[in-house]
């Protein structure tokens, strides 16, 4: 790594595209073989343990990711984004993540017995002390990390994370062989982070030094408003959890059906994390040495929505379409149920991408607050829809799958069509981005995936009920994907060669 504590000197512009169409490349071919890695884990581990562990796992998560965000408190961030960063200010940005992340585990600690009494399950104490430990993990490499990041050394970041990732998707296995329930799930996070930091630690040339003052008053001001937006964004993706924790999680029929919906929300997310993630690692700090250059910063921004768009919508009908054999096919008949839950939450494949991204457009100005403020208005809605859901729920006295079931369809429906667009063009005026030229090319999509749905949907109809799952999965992607890209060949081509051309990305 280069580690040169000067870094003022930017990258002109054509160096500045090499370094992102290289970047891509490797992180794409890293990001498939991780969710490879983390599917083929979730599929054993879902037969091994059963709904009822990732319940209990799922009411702990909510506490974990508040306090996930306290530790991180927009250190890594405000190192990728910052005009210009002396050795000095990121040695004392080091020293505050590490404070951080102490006082986080520490309340996580303290969070157990309250999710205990809240929930009537004791058990929850003892897991929310084990999981209190990845919070010093998590600190540990989060200013490495944005360090590395900063350098564009994104294909070398996330062979890291995959390395850290099999190791521990190995450890949980493992460990839910040997029987030890809910405590292999809790193995697997503390594995894999604390092998994470290990890594990045020996790879990089960089050790931070104690300068005699811990406070950096720019870099906490950044981090307090990127961390109120966290706060915002993470109760607008755990509300409805925690609802749902407090109408079932007293039982284990409820505790099963949180499990479902909590392992059916996680993977209507998976194809947002295979895109959004590397998207973010590089369009975060090439959007940030773009700020002096307003038409190419909005040429970048309108390709990645453009590029993301283009990938997600279809993704998100091809999950609706075929979320009860995928269900089916990780967990056998006892998650059968949750396929219909996957198909309600499918919108947010698409939803949450575009919104997550906008969190890197934000960033990369230095618009901690403007992000803050949309995070704000986004739980603002999703809390007002888990409310409802409750009070229905409650007066009708709904079995636990209804509940999840009409949880599910609100929150789906509620991001799509009350959250994405207004918060689109919200971004898009604080970042002075025109979002007039992208009309055309999103009704292109649109119409593509509407094809493509057709299709599958008539390719289905070809088989009986007692066709393997697998087979009819594999033949409703052909058939998808074949459909998808015959529909776009002429925009997926031309946005081919402008990658491969020199002119703008």
């Amino acid at each position: 790594m280069n580690d040169s504590p000067n870094d003022a000197a930017r990258q002109d512009a054509s160096s500045l595209e090499d370094s992102i169409k290289r970047g891509t490349t490797a992180v794409v071919a890293a990001q498939i073989a991780s969710q490879i890695v983390s599917f083929a884990a979730l599929a054993y581990l879902y037969r091994r343990l059963g709904p009822e562990p990732f319940g209990l796992i799922g009411m702990a998560m909510p506490a974990l990711l508040l306090t996930r965000m306290l530790a991180g408190f927009g250190w890594q961030e405000s190192v990728i984004q910052a005009t210009t960063l002396e050795a000095e200010t990121r040695d004392r940005v080091f020293w505050m993540s590490q404070l951080s992340g102490l006082v986080a585990g520490a309340l996580m600690v303290g969070c157990g017995p309250l999710l205990a009494w809240l929930f009537q399950s004791p058990r929850l104490i003892a897991v929310c002390a084990a999981l209190a430990v990845t919070l010093p993990l998590t600190t540990l490499a989060a200013v490495h990390q944005g360090w590395w990041q900063r350098q564009l050394a994104i294909a070398a970041l996330m062979k890291v994370r995959l390395l850290a990732q099999a190791v521990a998707a190995v450890v949980a296995c493992v460990l839910a062989w040997r029987g030890v329930g809910v405590w292999a799930l809790v193995g697997q996070q503390v594995a894999e982070l604390g092998l994470l930091a290990a890594i990045i630690w020996w790879a990089s040339d960089w050790r931070p030094r104690w300068r005699g003052r811990l406070w950096d008053s720019e870099s906490f001001r950044f981090g307090g408003w990127y961390t109120g937006a966290s706060f915002g964004f993470y109760w607008t993706q755990n509300v409805d959890k925690l609802v749902l924790a407090w109408l079932l999680g007293s039982s284990p029929i409820g505790r099963a059906a949180i499990g479902m919906y909590h392992q059916a929300y996680n993977l209507a997310l998976k194809p947002v994390s295979l895109v959004t993630s590397p998207a973010s690692g590089i369009v975060l700090p090439a959007l940030a040495r773009l700020q002096d250059h307003p038409a190419r910063f909005a040429q970048l921004v309108r390709t990645v929505w453009w590029l993301l768009a283009a990938l997600l919508v279809p993704a998100a009908a091809g999950i609706a379409l075929v979320a009860p054999d995928v269900m089916r096919l990780l967990g056998g008949t006892r998650w059968f149920s949750a396929g219909a839950v996957l198909v309600a939450l499918s919108p947010l494949v698409f939803a949450q991408g575009l919104i997550n991204i906008c969190g890197s457009v934000f960033a990369s100005r230095g618009e901690a607050r403007a992000l803050c403020w949309g995070a704000v208005a986004q739980a603002v809605v999703l809390s007002l829809t888990g409310a409802m859901v409750a009070a229905t729920a409650m007066n009708n006295q709904w079995t636990p799958q209804q509940s999840i079931r009409a949880m599910a369809l609100a929150v789906g429906a509620t991001t799509t069509l009350l959250v994405l667009s207004p918060y689109l063009i919200y971004c898009a005026r604080v970042a002075h981005v025109a979002l007039k030229p992208l009309a055309a090319p999103l009704l292109h999509i649109a119409a593509a995936t509407v094809l493509m749905g057709i299709m599958v949907r008539a390719a289905r109809g070809l088989f009986t009920p007692e066709v393997d799952s697998f087979q009819r999965l594999v033949w409703s992607v052909a058939v998808g994907g074949s459909t998808y890209v015959f529909a776009m060949r002429h925009a997926l081509v031309r946005a081919w060669n402008a990658w491969r051309s020199d002119g703008e990305i």
